[in-house]
């Protein structure tokens, strides 16, 4: 008669601990709250230090600067190839160095820019970027090639599925 007592603990404790695992495994879950602008203007870099295929962008690439600094003033002019600019964000929420999912776009002024090369013309810059809660990521913009510095303000937003996090502009002249 013994057995059946521990047999039902048995099944007790067991219900007990699913709930628990399942809030575990919930609480993991990464949770991003907002973004934080750590710095934003324009900024300087020695050389890409790596390249990242990135479809829904301009180029085609993401390029990852070296030595990047902001600059202390605005150029006179930024409307010409070498410029770049951008925003330092922070990525706020739980669990800590848990792996995100953004999309950020970068909004192109009219009438956009066209490549000369295939005739396509752009009104954005977009990608998929994985960033780290509680870790700086930054998202820049840099002409490369004369065609693309548009006059006007550019917007850069950050998303999170539907979720707009964060959106800056930056007057291109």
């Amino acid at each position: 008669m013994t057995a059946r007592p521990l047999l039902l603990i048995a099944a007790s404790c067991l219900w007990l601990f699913v709930p628990v695992v399942q809030a575990q495994e919930h609480a993991q879950e990464p949770r991003v709250d907002r973004i934080e602008v750590i710095e934003a203007g324009f900024f300087v870099y020695e050389a890409a230090s790596t390249r990242t295929d990135s479809p829904q962008s301009v180029e085609g690439v993401l390029v990852t600067p070296k030595n990047m600094r902001f600059l202390t003033e605005t150029p006179a002019v930024t409307a010409k190839v070498g410029v770049s600019f951008g925003v330092r964000f922070l990525t706020v929420g739980e669990p800590r160095n848990a792996p995100v999912r953004l999309h950020t776009v970068w909004k192109i002024p009219p009438p956009g820019m066209t490549n000369p090369q295939n005739g396509r013309t752009y009104h954005e810059s977009a990608s998929d970027v994985t960033t780290r809660i509680g870790t700086g990521y930054l998202s820049g913009y840099g002409f490369d090639n004369q065609w693309e510095a548009v006059l006007g303000v550019w917007l850069l937003q950050v998303w999170q599925g539907n979720r707009k996090l964060l959106e800056h502009s930056f007057t291109i002249r």
